[in-house]
């Protein structure tokens, strides 16, 4: 398949493992040049030679020091996919709040730091493309893990926010929504 990614830079975060790490390989095949991202240096920069990678950046999306450094290091992006995320095993009664502002801030604010950083660059220059990695339970809820739920449930809200904003620009937002993954619990950011 060819979906003329020669030329485009592209940062897949918490691309280190699990669905970021497939997602970065086949941007990557498809031609883009592709900024792996993670908090794990080694493992991230092994991901980054295995596939060819323009570039690694390391840091944590859950402070803005963090959001900076993996700016930084990215540089000028054209596609960025908000894949790194979390989520665990609690149910309602074990979900405590500080479970819940967490998850928020792993799920949904890490992406919106990096929304904040790139998307001025992508609308200056007329072309971007935004994706948020959400899921099924967004719309779905099942009783166990309701932070977790609601948090993708915010991504997509996000995407679609953030495409009303971008109308006109050359800039799209959209979510994907891919079904269960066998993702370790609160990797990624």
């Amino acid at each position: 398949m060819d979906v003329n990614l020669t030329g485009r830079r592209a940062l897949v975060t918490g691309s280190s493992s699990g669905l970021g790490e497939a997602i970065a390989r086949l941007l990557a095949a498809e031609g883009a040049d592709v900024v792996v991202h993670g908090r794990d240096e080694a493992r991230t920069r092994k991901v980054a030679k295995e596939i060819g990678a323009a570039a690694v950046a390391i840091g944590d999306l859950t402070t803005d020091e963090g959001a900076d450094a993996v700016a930084v290091a990215a540089g000028e992006i054209d596609i960025l996919v908000n894949n790194a995320g979390a989520y665990d095993h609690l149910g309602w009664t074990d979900a405590t709040a500080d479970t819940w502002v967490r998850t928020y801030e792993v799920n949904v604010v890490s992406g919106v730091r990096m929304i904040q950083r790139l998307v001025p660059g992508m609308r200056e220059r007329g072309w971007g493309r935004v994706i948020q990695i959400g899921g099924g339970l967004a719309s779905q809820p099942i009783a166990m893990q309701p932070h977790y739920n609601a948090s993708l449930a915010a991504r997509h809200n996000l995407a679609v926010s953030l495409a009303r904003e971008l109308k006109d620009t050359g800039v799209t937002s959209n979510v994907v929504a891919p079904g269960a993954s066998s993702s370790t619990p609160w990797s990624g950011c």
